[in-house]
């Protein structure tokens, strides 16, 4: 199975508490020496951080292009690995979903530090449920995550990463919530009757 790990970060990597805060994002690659893709990790993060600022395209959008020109092998088993500043949004989600039915042989999991949502506040939920649908395992980034984007991806400096005040909470608070966005809808209808029944 080839494995290939993905950073969604800021342009602006003096710290990951600084990430957590910015809506800019590039995409820098981590691939193993046996993928027949390590030579291109070096030049996809300028590509595609400079592609996405001339072409307003959101980034997954803009990996998923550059994925498709990688002429996958259908009997290969591939894993993606995204850790992201933000979930996707609806339309993002709508074609990763695709993408990943289009790939049956290739798997998606999405790490996020936050839970995008826009005005209409149904839509991204149900983009992210659309995407687990398709088989993507998402999740919210904790202190692990943090700590190995921090070794893996950012010029560190072999500055030792810290948590800032409130990470581990807000993982919890947003893991829960993403959990609900997740639940089946009869499961989902069973709690609110189980609430009601104890009279909460």
């Amino acid at each position: 199975m080839y494995h290939c790990a993905i950073f969604f970060c800021t342009l602006t990597l003096r710290s990951l508490s600084h990430l957590v805060h910015s809506p800019l994002t590039h995409l820098s690659s981590n691939l193993p020496p046996s993928s027949p893709y390590s030579l291109l990790h070096s030049c996809l993060m300028l590509c595609l951080s400079s592609s996405f600022m001339k072409m307003g395209c959101h980034v997954e959008v803009l990996f998923l292009r550059y994925i498709s020109a990688w002429d996958l092998d259908p009997g290969r088993c591939y894993r993606i690995t995204w850790f992201t500043s933000w979930s996707p949004c609806y339309d993002c989600a709508r074609h990763v979903a695709d993408f990943l039915r289009a790939y049956p042989n290739l798997t998606l999991r999405i790490f996020t530090a936050r839970l995008y949502f826009c005005e209409d506040r149904k839509a991204e939920p149900e983009g992210l449920r659309r995407l687990h649908r398709a088989g993507a395992q998402i999740a919210i980034m904790t202190f692990k995550d943090f700590f190995y984007c921090w070794n893996t991806f950012v010029e560190n400096r072999e500055k030792t990463f810290k948590a800032w005040e409130g990470l581990h909470e807000n993982s919890v608070h947003l893991s829960r919530k993403l959990r609900r966005i997740l639940l089946p809808l009869y499961e989902v209808d069973d709690l609110r009757d189980a609430f009601k029944t104890l009279g909460l």
